[in-house]
């Protein structure tokens, strides 16, 4: 895939945000087996449903903390299911470091799933993220 073809797709979505049209997010958060991290998520999925109301927002480690005698990996996987029916990946708090989440940052890098971050602070302001490998 030619890198304008991935500025394009994110740019479709950023302006699919903007404009206010319906948006499936799938939205990663570091959880390292943390119960303080699925309260950060939630709180981060809050604050982007405040502000993006026709935005319907997938947080796996609310949605998937059922799971947790299932092992990581397992849980992984049915994570890239999901993901790979959303429209966007939100990339939230310390992504960078998280293992899990390097793995839904490729996933959906390899899918052509455009990749986003928020502005943390308010949730509102989305930027490209910059993905290397």
């Amino acid at each position: 895939m030619k890198e304008n073809e991935i500025d394009y797709t994110t740019d479709m979505m950023l302006q699919r945000i903007a404009n206010r049209l319906p948006v499936v997010a799938y939205m990663a958060h570091p959880y390292g087996g943390k119960a303080e991290n699925i309260e950060k998520a939630c709180d981060m999925a809050e604050r982007l449903a405040d502000r993006h109301p026709y935005m319907a927002i997938i947080n796996p480690l609310d949605n998937f903390r059922y799971l947790a005698y299932f092992g990581e990996r397992d849980i992984l996987e049915r994570e890239k299911q999901v993901l790979e029916r959303c429209d966007v990946l939100i990339m939230t708090g310390d992504w960078k470091a998280s293992p899990g989440c390097m793995g839904e940052a490729a996933f959906a890098y390899n899918h052509d799933i455009p990749i986003l971050e928020p502005d943390e602070e308010n949730a509102r302001f989305f930027h490209p993220a910059v993905i290397l490998y």
